[in-house]
């Protein structure tokens, strides 16, 4: 399968626009009920097979009778087509959450986690089929896991329970703690080696982390630390964000200073750097809504540039890195159009997009 339609399918999964129910009680399907905005479907976590052949992604579910959603797994061929659609299969069915699936390196299994057992364990399925098998139990918890290369799993966990921790624990009430910033616990990467089962700590932060990335050939590292409990709410106190060097462990603190905090970070494919992008108002004092712009870090001269655009409202949330160029959904009122934009050492020329 040749890049362009792989680009062309990533792009349609980018911007795909959210189903919903029509269980609702309006007897046009047309009409938006607040039972349909509630128990809206929409595709997540998207990832591709090695060979580009397949893909697995997410899709949420209500169980009204529990009140609460989960989330499926399913497995779309992009080989084989049935009544002019790519098949698709479900792999997981049940009332368990099922999140994060990943192909291995050689295509054979899709690993994910669940919520299934009531415990913190990675698990995989062999897309020969069978039964979904446990690899392993985290003590500690597991969430947010990504590939560093064949063998070697990265996710997010912390050191276990602090002694405060074990003693609120041995209180009999049912109050719950929350913005408790002086017993914040820590949360870091992990890199859990398949082969050796063994676990290794990779980030030493002290306070939890906010978001991480890994480069396609697991050299580059970029992670977020949160620094404050109320930052969603004040937008104050800005994340410090680190890059980090797996052959070397070499950390270094970046984008310094900036005022506006970043989000969507990924690297381009010749490793050398990543794009970002941030929501920018009027005063970085008050951050919050804004203007979304696109940046691209270098990692060898620890410079960041604006990717112009050439749109005046901005991104709109979306875009997805081809090589080193990247495709972006620009905000057009209510509505996206996408544009391509071509990388030429630290500039840009954007080209015609349609589908």
């Amino acid at each position: 399968m040749n890049q362009k339609y792989l680009l062309l399918l990533c792009i349609f999964l980018l911007t795909s626009i959210q189903s919903y129910s029509q269980e609702g009680n309006s007897d046009d399907p047309g009409i938006w009920t607040p039972e349909d905005i509630i128990a809206r479907e929409a595709m997540r976590s998207v990832s591709f097979s090695p060979a580009g052949d397949m893909l697995v992604w997410t899709k949420g579910r209500q169980l009204k009778k529990k009140d609460r959603f989960v989330s499926d797994i399913y497995l779309t061929k992009l080989n084989r087509k049935k009544d002019g659609k790519f098949v698709t299969v479900r792999l997981t069915t049940g009332e368990e959450n099922n999140s994060n699936p990943l192909f291995s390196k050689d295509g054979q299994y899709v690993y994910f986690l669940s919520s299934r057992e009531k415990s913190n364990k990675l698990w995989r399925l062999n897309l020969e089929g069978g039964e979904a098998e446990k690899v392993k139990e985290f003590k500690n918890g597991i969430s947010t896991i990504r590939w560093q290369d064949a063998n070697t799993l990265l996710f997010v966990s912390s050191d276990g329970k602090s002694l405060y921790e074990q003693e609120l624990e041995k209180i009999k009430d049912n109050v719950l703690v929350v913005e408790d910033s002086l017993h914040w616990r820590a949360r870091n990467v992990y890199a859990y080696d398949l082969k050796k089962k063994t676990i290794t700590k990779v980030t030493n932060l002290k306070k939890p982390i906010g978001f991480y990335n890994v480069s396609r050939d697991g050299k580059w590292l970029i992670y977020s630390m949160q620094r404050s409990r109320s930052f969603g709410a004040d937008a104050q106190q800005d994340p410090f964000y680190y890059l980090q060097n797996m052959m070397t462990g070499e950390v270094k603190e970046i984008l310094k200073g900036r005022g506006y905090p970043i989000g969507g970070v990924q690297f381009s494919g010749d490793h050398k750097g990543f794009y970002f992008q941030s929501s920018e108002g009027s005063d970085p004092e008050w951050n919050g809504a804004g203007i979304r712009k696109v940046y691209y870090y270098e990692i060898a001269s620890d410079t960041y540039k604006e990717v112009d655009l050439k749109w005046d409202m901005g991104a709109s949330g979306g875009y997805i890195v081809a090589g080193n160029d990247i495709v972006v959904a620009l905000s057009n009122k209510t509505y996206y159009r996408l544009a391509y934009y071509k990388k030429r050492g630290m500039k840009w020329s954007k080209l015609p997009f349609d589908l």
